[in-house]
């Protein structure tokens, strides 16, 4: 079995020597080999505004937050890119990246440029302004 990867962009599986994504055509620059089983048990709460709140686990080494229909996690949001952030266990733990959103994604109300890692707790919010924006919150189990 091939080390596979992620795409940057959309985290899609990748090949090794692949220049483009097959799922979205971004410039795939290097390859993450996947994680194998995932370290923990976490899932995200996802704040709508108007007082919505869903559970999702995290089942998957990545997930991609979006509106569009090929995402892992689909929240129906006007302020929601079709792909809009990437939730990816590896290297023990959670870490959150944008995937080029039109309207930014924050943690702790600092922009994501690069992946960052998670703990348990922390907030993301996707989307500039704060009260029309879908938060979601990070949790681990023990």
């Amino acid at each position: 079995m091939g080390d596979t990867g992620r795409c940057d962009h959309c985290a899609h599986p990748t090949e090794p020597g692949e220049k483009y994504c097959r799922h979205c055509g971004a410039v795939v620059s290097w390859n993450t080999p996947d994680p194998g089983p995932l370290p923990r048990s976490a899932f995200l709460l996802v704040h709508l505004p108007g007082g919505i709140v869903r559970k999702e686990p995290l089942r998957a080494a990545a997930t991609r937050v979006g509106r569009g229909r090929d995402a892992d996690l689909v929240i129906d949001h006007p302020r929601v890119s079709r792909t809009h952030a990437v939730f990816e266990m590896r290297d023990g733990g959670c870490w959150v990246s944008d995937a080029r959103s039109s309207g930014g994604t924050f943690l702790n109300d600092r922009p994501v440029h690069a992946p960052v890692l998670l703990k348990s707790g922390d907030t993301c919010r996707l989307g500039r302004l704060p009260g029309e924006s879908v938060t979601i919150v990070y949790h681990e189990e023990a």
